[in-house]
């Protein structure tokens, strides 16, 4: 019997970027791009901030958080209605053309595939969905069960110990750090 791979890789297959763009732009005409620039530039920075300070809140919040910055900076008026939208971008992502074939190809090919995101776990299965990703993945790991975002050590715990790493390999010291695929056998 052959052996079962398995893939994992700290990010995720979306065109979360170019939804947002999208959205931003939709709603703040000649403005979007500038818009999603700050936003995402200030989502990191916040949960980064959060990470090293200890004052966690989830995605959807920093998400939010970091929007209602954005709008602020550029003095755009930021409406209950807008702000709903925008976030609903976060619900509705798209995978790449691409993806979706290449990822079935790796399971036909027997290879076990997950990730870890930021992102919320009602986030991650919505975007799953919307995505068309549904049934690729075994896990989705969020880092909100460890309450601390990418990079911190902590954020990889939970590969570490789940069902998928065990079940893996006991080579599965690629999932411990940021960017790394891991494969095995």
């Amino acid at each position: 019997m052959r052996a079962r791979k398995s893939v994992s890789r700290c990010a995720k297959p979306s065109q979360l970027g170019q939804t947002r763009n999208i959205y931003a732009e939709e709603l703040f005409p000649g403005r979007g791009s500038e818009l999603s620039n700050l936003w995402r530039t200030r989502q990191f920075e916040y949960t980064w901030l959060r990470t090293v300070c200890g004052h966690y809140a989830d995605f959807w919040r920093v998400t939010e958080d970091a929007l209602v910055f954005a709008t602020n900076i550029l003095k755009l008026e930021l409406s209950l209605e807008k702000r709903q939208r925008l976030m609903q971008a976060y619900l509705e992502l798209k995978s790449f053309p691409d993806a979706l074939p290449a990822l079935k190809s790796l399971r036909a090919a027997g290879i076990r595939l997950a990730f870890l995101s930021n992102l919320t776990s009602y986030m991650l299965d919505s975007a799953i969905k919307s995505s068309g990703l549904e049934g690729i993945f075994e896990p989705s790991l969020s880092t909100d069960r460890v309450r601390v975002y990418k990079p911190d050590p902590r954020t990889y715990r939970p590969c570490r110990t789940s069902d998928f790493a065990k079940a893996s390999s006991d080579k599965s010291k690629g999932i411990l750090r940021p960017g790394f695929w891991q494969v095995s056998p």
